[in-house]
């Protein structure tokens, strides 16, 4: 599983080629939801095979609520 210590979030209106959405836990695990899940939706960007952001607001896989970080 993905494990992010970036918030930087991806900008422009047009999706990258090395974007690609996936569930993760955002790292530190300092964001959880009120629902209690700490697990997140999100798309994120790949360089050179490194993860090197994700896009914000992120959505909780559990109850769907968004939540930026």
């Amino acid at each position: 599983m993905a494990s992010l210590s970036t918030t930087e979030s991806l900008s422009g209106s047009e999706p990258a080629h090395n974007v690609l959405p996936l569930p993760l836990q955002v790292a530190p695990a300092h964001l959880t939801c009120d629902c209690g899940s700490a697990w997140w939706d999100t798309s994120v960007c790949i360089e050179d095979g490194k993860v090197t952001g994700y896009s914000v607001p992120v959505r909780c896989t559990s109850c769907g609520r968004q939540a930026s970080t």
